[in-house]
């Protein structure tokens, strides 16, 4: 109940910020991922898709957003390492996380950026472990930081490419990775 009550507090909170539809921006992007830590230890190089939702706060260069993200690495060979396991299994990290975003360039020019996030983060594991068919998903709290930049194509379009730091605590502690993602964002 009070989980509820907290979702259409944030929800109102957020509605009630947004100062024009003219300054929302949704974008997409795609790229590769590099994991970190214990998960680099069985993960090969994957990739990544992320999608969502900016909007300016009034401040010069501050925005706010929601960012939903989904990925696959493969596993890498683990039977010589340790006889049993399969290399065919795969790993899918994905998550939703508010973003707060700080733009430095001057509107219409190159725009370098700084952002911050926080949210919920998921990884599911496939694969075989000793000749017996394992599918797990762990989820908790998941937060990401990053930096960019973004190049105008038109007056609502832009191009951009951005590195993102990916980590996660309690049951997704081991869910360490670097991406880099290239993207589209328009005006809506």
């Amino acid at each position: 109940m009070i989980g509820r009550i907290l979702s259409v507090a944030a929800a109102a909170l957020i509605a009630l910020s947004v100062p024009s539809a003219a300054n929302a921006q949704f974008y997409i992007s795609g790229g590769a991922t590099f994991p970190t830590g214990d998960f680099g230890d069985y993960a090969k190089t994957g990739w990544q898709i992320a999608g969502g939702y900016m909007f300016d706060l009034g401040t010069e260069g501050l925005s706010v957003g929601i960012d939903g993200f989904y990925g696959e690495n493969k596993h890498k060979d683990l039977e010589s390492v340790s006889p049993g396991l399969e290399s065919d299994g795969k790993t899918n990290p994905y998550g939703i996380m508010g973003v707060v975003l700080y733009e430095f360039g001057m509107e219409g020019s190159v725009d370098p950026y700084l952002f911050g996030e926080a949210g919920w983060l998921a990884h599911k594991f496939s694969g075989d472990i000793f000749g017996e068919s394992v599918s797990e998903t762990d989820s908790g709290f998941g937060w990401q930081l990053g930096a960019g930049i973004g190049f105008p194509v038109s007056q609502s379009i832009s191009i951009y490419g951005e590195g993102r730091y990916t980590a996660g605590t309690g049951d997704v502690s081991d869910t360490k990775f670097f991406s880099a993602l290239a993207g589209l964002s328009f005006g809506i």
